[in-house]
């Protein structure tokens, strides 16, 4: 190209030279004016096209005019002075003129040519972002038609190239697609209308357009200042779907597929809030057993036998009651009846019948049960929370009696329940404000015919209640996982108060179930003898037979260490167990208390007796003592004491239970008989 240029500007520096000589030579040749004018005026018109036709190239322009004005300011020199003021005012500004026009030609069209360069780039650009989008575009006019697409679009309405031709508009789309059967009719006059409709509208919102290859296409809508608008499409079928999934875990239970909490609810209350009489019952089912195959099969056989529980519940239910699971082990039913207690009673047998029928998993046979508790319906509307917390009490009533039974909810079951929350809450600021004390019931040893152990028998003095008795308030501390803090209190307080005692006298502290489970029970053991400057020899801590079934391996081991520095154990309750023999081998006992159960029905040839005879010639051969408790009349103790050979006895007939101070005076009284 600059080789070209260079022949072209000398080629056209050539003629506009020719020209200029011409000029000049008309000028020196001749007079004549004609011929001067002539010559003047071609070379001058021929110079005015010079912008025109050289503008591209600033060599040319400028030889052009140097080739042309030197010979015509040349031939007017020759002219005469008279024609200098046409070479100063006229001819140096047209030759400048030239200039000037020259180069703001070649300006403008190249800042054109880069513009038009810079366009096409940006056309190009546009496109291909245009095609790469995620979405589909289409922008129309204000009469419809489509003046900008991309093929994102054409791809997800499944329609060919052609079927964008000049002058489409998105109704025609529409047709196509329904006319190949992906879209059907209805669904695609809706979207049409609802685009039309909501051109002008705002806030927009999206639309979705379900294809036939079971795609969901969303469409949204942006309106354009100037007129017409821009729809955007996208595939959204992975998030219809995982919307779908999202809203089916909120309402279903994943393990099982039966509604969960959120979904039961629902459906009750709106059953509970329609128009219609209702005679109906919600029953809570809780699995018995349950714990034990998590705990020794594991939690992946555990998840396979609640799936296998609902589907024995959907079967025996069907599609009259709605199933449900609440989590863990707790299942809930919601059924119509005819006559809601009795066809609840039949329904709620058949339920523990099949739900004590083996499941065969993974070649295990495993046998659960089920209790219920069962709330009817009240004759109009109701609240499904109340059912459910009626239910829910009605169960604990029947698995407090047993188990595998059910329970109809009965009024004075939320008056014990709301007692029961009382003592909770009481209980936990009972030990921060003393309102625990301790009673001390003494044993009497029979042969040395004095009380030689004072056993140690919690009381909760409350503010407003009275003296509540252990067997209100223990259970529940266990429950409430405050019976290590309680047991702990015993221990110290027992100990600081024996330390007062005469000492020949002992005294016995119970250790409950709980407290083994926990473990570490040297720890506060130790503490409370150190703290009191007790010698070990006077704690006798005495354990039932709860307590060894929980882990015997960790219970023998706390025992023996019990016994290595020097504290008495006893085993209390005996016989009301189950394998009570195995531990008299097995466990370091010192003492044996036979449980009150044994005097009922006592007398000299009784079964009973016999027994008891063969119980306390047991333990003493094996190096026991025997104590004998519930001891009430004087009958009772000379049968005990002459026929059984017990060795310390226990009961109301000697003492019942004292406070601290008042022991503290039958203990001195006792020492000062003996020294008298």
């Amino acid at each position: 190209l600059r080789r070209w240029e260079v022949w072209y500007v000398a080629g056209g520096s050539a003629h506009v030279a020719l020209l200029g000589v011409f000029c000049l030579a008309a000028f020196a040749l001749t007079d004549d004016p004609f011929a001067r004018l002539a010559s003047f005026s071609i070379t001058t018109a021929y110079l005015v096209g010079t912008p025109g036709r050289s503008f591209a190239s600033d060599l040319l322009v400028n030889a052009q005019i140097v080739s042309a004005g030197i010979p015509m300011l040349a031939s007017l020199m020759i002219a005469g002075p008279a024609y200098w003021f046409i070479i100063l005012f006229v001819l140096l500004p047209f030759l400048l003129a030239l200039k000037t026009i020259s180069t703001r030609l070649r300006g403008i069209f190249m800042s054109a040519v880069l513009r038009a360069r810079d366009l096409s780039h940006l056309a190009n650009r546009f496109d291909t972002a245009l095609n790469n989008m995620p979405q589909g575009l289409a922008m129309f006019e204000p009469d419809g038609q489509i003046t900008v697409s991309n093929e994102r679009l054409l791809s997800l309405l499944q329609l060919p190239p052609e079927a964008l031709n000049d002058g489409v508009t998105f109704d025609t789309l529409l047709n196509t697609c329904t006319q190949t059967g992906m879209v059907e009719q209805i669904s695609a006059a809706d979207l049409s209308q609802n685009l039309r409709m909501n051109l002008n509208v705002s806030p927009r919102g999206e639309w979705i357009l379900n294809m036939a290859d079971g795609r969901s296409v969303a469409f949204k809508l942006q309106a354009i200042d100037s007129g017409g608008g821009v729809i955007l499409a996208e595939d959204v079928t992975e998030r219809i779907r995982a919307q779908a999934s999202i809203s089916y875990l909120a309402r279903y239970d994943s393990l099982t597929d039966l509604p969960n909490r959120h979904s039961f609810r629902e459906h009750v209350q709106g059953v509970l809030n329609s128009a219609r009489l209702l005679s109906a019952a919600l029953m809570f089912i809780d699995l018995d057993q349950f714990k034990q195959v998590n705990d020794t099969l594991g939690h992946v056989l555990g998840d396979k036998l609640l799936w296998s529980v609902s589907q024995r519940l959907r079967l025996v239910i069907g599609p009259a009651g709605m199933v449900a699971r609440f989590g863990g082990d707790e299942f809930v039913i919601f059924q119509d009846f005819y006559d809601a207690r009795e066809d609840a009673a039949q329904l709620a047998s058949l339920l523990i019948q099949q739900m004590s029928e083996p499941f065969d998993i993974e070649e295990h046979k495993l046998v659960i049960g089920a209790s219920i508790g069962i709330a009817l319906t009240p004759d109009e509307g109701g609240n499904v929370d109340d059912l459910l917390r009626d239910a829910d009490l009605a169960l604990y009533r029947a698995k407090a009696e047993g188990r595998g039974t059910f329970r109809f909810f009965e009024g004075q079951m939320q008056v014990q329940a709301r007692a029961r929350r009382d003592i909770e809450k009481d209980l936990r600021d009972a030990l921060a404000h003393n309102e625990l004390e301790l009673h001390y019931q003494p044993i009497y040893d029979l042969s040395a015919k004095r009380y030689m152990v004072c056993e140690a028998l919690i009381r909760w003095k409350h503010p407003q209640r009275g003296m509540i008795p252990p067997s209100e308030f223990i259970p529940i501390a266990e429950e409430m996982g405050l019976i290590w803090e309680i047991g702990s209190w015993v221990l110290h307080q027992a100990c600081r108060e024996c330390a007062n005692w005469p000492p020949d006298v002992n005294v016995a502290v119970n250790i409950s179930a709980m407290q083994f489970r926990r473990g570490n029970v040297m720890t506060p053991v130790r503490q409370a003898l150190r703290e009191a400057g007790l010698k070990p020899n006077r704690l006798e801590v005495e354990i039932t037979e709860s307590a060894l079934l929980q882990d015997l391996n960790t219970t023998r081991l706390v025992l023996h260490q019990l016994r290595d520095i020097g504290v008495g154990v006893s085993l209390d309750d005996f016989g009301t167990g189950y394998s009570s023999l195995s531990y008299l081998q097995s466990l370091p006992f010192n003492k044996v208390k036979i449980d009150r159960s044994f005097l009922q029905g006592l007398d000299r040839d009784s079964r009973a007796l016999t027994l008891l005879r063969g119980i306390t010639r047991l333990s003493i051969d094996l190096g026991m003592s025997v104590v004998m408790e519930g001891v009430e009349t004087a009958e009772q103790l000379a049968l005990v004491a002459d026929a059984a050979q017990v060795s310390e006895v226990q009961g109301y007939f000697f003492s019942r239970p004292l406070p601290a101070d008042q022991l503290l005076l039958l203990l001195r009284r006792q020492t000062k008989s003996l020294v008298a």
